[in-house]
């Protein structure tokens, strides 16, 4: 993952386009000799060569970082699926390191003002072959009809409260 995106950071920051643009100098380095200067070609070219690749590296890596740190923002497994079942609903997620079988999560929903809403607790209780995760909501606060509408609101936070565990 980490290669797959440097590259795409290398390519979206225009790392092609540096590297051509040293080429081209270096090139103009050698073309250009100027003797009034005193100064070697390929010495010229060779500085030229590695200040661009300088440059490209830095804001390849800047770009990279970037990445990363929105990534970590936003830690909550998207959910995929709700299940209807007689005593309480499923959430079908996508996978996050962040959750184990067995393990408690608080459920939220983003409402209409950018507030997270508490809607519940949840257990969860698998983790199929797909690295889908399967959410069994153990406290909900809101009609199971309605999480079908407000899937794609749903936050899943793997933390457990004094509420949770009753103290």
């Amino acid at each position: 993952m980490f290669w797959e995106q440097l590259y795409k950071s290398f390519k979206q920051t225009g790392g092609y386009v540096l590297t051509a643009v040293g080429v081209i100098f270096s090139v103009l380095a050698f073309v250009f000799d100027h003797d009034s200067l005193r100064v070697n070609p390929a010495l010229v070219a060779i500085i030229i060569v590695v200040v661009v690749f300088l440059i490209a590296i830095i804001i390849t890596l800047y770009d990279l970082s970037r990445y990363f740190y929105k990534k970590s923002l936003n830690n909550s497994p998207r959910v995929l699926k709700t299940i209807k079942q007689k005593e309480m609903p499923i959430l079908l997620t996508e996978y996050s390191d962040l959750l184990r079988i067995d393990g408690l999560v608080t459920i939220y929903r983003l409402n209409d003002e950018d507030f997270e809403e508490h809607i519940g607790y949840g257990e969860v209780i698998n983790i199929q072959e797909d690295k889908k995760i399967q959410i069994c909501f153990r406290k909900i606060s809101i009609e199971q009809e309605k999480l079908s509408e407000i899937r794609k609101s749903i936050i899943i936070k793997p933390y457990i409260t004094r509420k949770t565990i009753n103290l």
